[in-house]
């Protein structure tokens, strides 16, 4: 028997490494709500809960994994591009909602633990994303 080891096409390596790095970020993501909810005792969660990082960490990042798969396949320098492009945003919108003055029942604590959180999600699109791209023997 002749086992023949068939490569897979790079959107398929772009999109599963966008949705393994997804699951990883959802435990993370899970961890760091966890700790911050039972350090600062802010409860308020309309917004940021259990469901919505589940759905919205996987999203974002098989999102991401598309978006990586075409800045290298057509862009010359896409993986760096790619990088800086998340880390930039990642920083900025970091700025932004640090910024903005929230009022009640957001005051109590939502500012800095979805600002954790876009921390979190940027360094998993920005490194996770590409590594995994890279060595999908993990994976795939």
């Amino acid at each position: 028997m002749d086992y023949e080891f068939r490569k897979f096409p790079f959107l398929t390596v772009a999109l599963f490494s966008g949705l393994f790095s997804g699951f990883l970020l959802t435990l993370v993501n899970l961890i760091y709500d966890f700790v911050y909810r039972g350090i600062t005792q802010y409860s308020y969660s309309q917004i940021i809960n259990v469901s919505s990082i589940i759905f919205i960490s996987v999203l974002l990042l098989v999102i991401a994994g598309l978006i990586y798969f075409f800045l290298v396949k057509y862009v010359k320098g896409g993986d760096i591009i790619y990088s800086a492009l998340y880390i930039v945003g990642t920083i900025l919108i970091c700025v932004f909602l640090s910024s903005q003055n929230y009022a009640q029942p957001y005051a109590g604590g939502f500012k800095w633990l979805s600002v954790g959180v876009i921390i979190i999600t940027g360094l998993f699109a920005s490194f996770c994303v590409p590594y995994f791209a890279k060595h999908n023997d993990a994976f795939l």
